[in-house]
């Protein structure tokens, strides 16, 4: 039976020097590999590297390899993932890992060896999280001040909000069916004028300075005559009942 002294010493080792380069899909593995005695041995030995360990599952296997480790007076070093057994980054996406070694024909070590924080880094560096951008590529982004940069279909709704432009201008939308603009018409005021459509079918009686006119609900009523100086604008409707429109949008004033 054999043993391994000081296995994944370089598990513990950060990747400074990786941290704007592409992060290798290999993990570093060093031991001292001993007899059943405690005497390291020189040779070249079968050895096979299993990493166990999913959400809620810690004895599920995720990588598996075998490799012919060469072994000089006990010490050894191996690259998980070089061989033709490419390593996933991702499996250190989630949740605590373990590695298994079983050397030869003997049984699989106990316990099995618990990784450090490196491999969790270097999947920080792996497509889903630094490469892709949550699923995007860099052909998704558009540089700043770039000519037709922002499409219809990049804008969520409702994500673009009065705080976000300056001197917004909220606009509003007509939904009356007695307004003087078509319902749907988009206008910069709150209220729009009631449509004087068939006024004159009106019977409605009006007290002295005041005219029949129909309200937001087709109704008729009165409003109040306006009294206008001659060669000054005047526009009689000013007194006509306005209905409410509703605030639908935000935009840029200029």
């Amino acid at each position: 039976m054999k043993k391994i002294q000081l296995a994944i010493l370089l598990v513990l080792m950060a990747l400074p020097a990786l941290a704007f380069a592409e992060v290798p899909g290999t993990l570093p593995v060093q031991g001292v590999l001993t007899d059943a005695d405690g005497n390291p041995i020189t040779d070249n030995v079968a050895v096979t590297f299993t990493i166990y360990g999913t959400a809620g599952d810690a004895s599920a296997t995720v990588h598996s390899e075998t490799i012919a480790v060469d072994v000089d007076r006990g010490f050894f070093s191996v690259a998980l993932g070089a061989g033709s057994t490419p390593l996933d980054l991702n499996i250190f996406k989630d949740g605590a890992r373990e590695l298994g070694i079983t050397v030869g024909s003997d049984a699989e070590m106990s316990p099995r060896l618990e990784f450090g924080v490196t491999p969790f880094a270097a999947h920080a560096g792996s497509a889903d999280d630094a490469t892709t951008f949550d699923g995007n590529t860099t052909a998704d982004f558009v540089g700043a001040g770039q000519t037709d940069s922002v499409t219809t279909d990049m804008v969520t709704d409702g994500a673009i909000t009065a705080a976000k432009l300056d001197n917004p201008q909220t606009l509003y939308r007509v939904t009356s069916a007695y307004c003087a603009n078509e319902i749907g018409t988009l206008m910069t005021t709150n209220t729009c004028r009631a449509t004087q459509h068939n006024v004159d079918s009106c019977t409605n009686t009006c007290p002295l300075g005041q005219t029949r006119v129909r309200d937001c609900n087709g109704d008729c009523t009165c409003a109040t005559n306006l009294f206008c100086i001659v060669g000054q604008p005047c526009d009689h409707r000013r007194s006509h009942p306005r209905c409410n429109n509703a605030a639908v949008a935000v935009s840029p004033s200029n």
